[in-house]
């Protein structure tokens, strides 16, 4: 599990880390965290074809005094057969503070999901330089078009990650 990988950085790092459901969050208990992590995740249903999963890790890291940067691990499983999966499949990442956005990237990941059986480590990521303290989280969405479904465009909210410094 992705989670792991964190803790185990973290660790090494001399950090404390504190897991759950489904979140990461690691910074030591006399001081707020500087990292925070949150697994979503989504099976599709597609036309024709086998159900893809889709797994994406949203976090927040505070890397230096003035610097956040966050990102999206993506990674999908799923059977295939051939053909098209998804008419478009793009992550919206942004980085916020108290439900303010300060910054969003976009990352299309419609060939890749397209061509690869499955995947995994697939980054979106964006950065913000800030003085302000406290109350930063990254929060997304991926928009979707299921191949052959008749129903468009699609919206899939990411759960945002516990906030950081």
């Amino acid at each position: 599990m992705r989670s792991r990988r964190f803790r185990t950085i973290a660790a090494s790092l001399g950090i404390a880390t504190l897991a759950t459901t489904g979140a990461l969050v690691t910074g030591s208990a006399a001081q707020a965290a500087t990292a925070a992590c949150y697994d979503n995740e989504k099976t599709f249903s597609l036309p024709g074809k086998p159900d893809v999963w889709v797994g994406i890790e949203l976090c927040i890291h505070h890397t230096s005094a003035d610097r956040r940067v966050a990102h999206a691990d993506v990674s999908w499983d799923g059977s295939f057969l051939g053909g098209k999966r998804f008419d478009g499949f793009e992550v919206l990442i942004r980085i916020e503070r108290n439900d303010t956005v300060y910054d969003y990237e976009w990352c299309d990941f419609t060939d890749t999901i397209n061509s690869e059986p499955s995947s995994s480590h697939w980054y979106c990521s964006v950065a913000y330089t800030s003085t302000a303290d406290g109350g930063w989280s990254a929060d997304g969405a991926v928009i979707y078009n299921i191949n052959n479904d008749g129903d468009g465009d699609k919206v899939w909210d990411l759960h945002g990650t516990p906030l950081v410094t």
